[in-house]
């Protein structure tokens, strides 16, 4: 269970490494869909409108329904964000793409809630530093990966890896118990 957490929150964080830590959709957004900086500077404030308004209500469903039931809702949510991104054909198709972004924010609460429940209290740290290196050594691998999508398939080409990494979540996450009563 603790090594498909580990592969699980790998890939998990390849969304956000991608497009935000190495701000690949900014880029795309102004390289390929001519965002100019007040849409970039839109954007980025309403890709935080889900995750502060909606944040307590999704927290509060994760803790009565479950955390995985949440994240089978959510994770397809993102990747519909990064649907609308590709196909975006104007400033308000953008601004919508980053709206349902914010999915991603409410994943990773969720997953860090599920990160503590996984393992007894006296090894949480070595756990969370564990977890910390993985994610440490993928946000040194998923920019090269995606420059290289981006050099050799197109620039759509890495949102789309970033939505068959996401799915990928899916099924290993079918693998993993519920936390939410441990």
């Amino acid at each position: 269970m603790v090594r498909r957490w580990i592969i699980y929150r790998a890939l998990s964080s390849f969304g956000f490494i991608i497009g935000f830590q190495a701000g690949f959709i900014p880029l795309y957004a102004n390289l390929v869909k001519d965002a100019n900086q007040e849409v970039l500077g839109i954007m980025g404030s309403t890709f935080m409108v889900v995750p502060i308004i909606l944040s307590v209500l999704i927290g509060k469903l994760a803790d009565t329904f479950g955390r995985k039931r949440i994240l089978y809702i959510t994770i397809p949510a993102y990747c519909l964000s990064m649907v609308i991104l590709i196909l975006a054909q104007d400033v308000k198709t953008l601004i919508l793409s980053s709206l349902f972004q914010g999915f991603l924010l409410v994943n990773l609460t969720n997953e860090e809630t599920m990160t503590i429940e996984l393992v007894p209290v006296n090894v949480l740290g070595t756990w969370c530093g564990l977890l910390s290196l993985t994610r440490g050594v993928t946000s040194i691998v998923a920019p090269i990966i995606a420059g290289q999508i981006w050099d050799l398939l197109g620039p759509s080409s890495v949102f789309l890896f970033v939505i068959c990494v996401e799915l990928a979540l899916v099924p290993l996450l079918l693998t993993m118990p519920e936390t939410l009563n441990r």
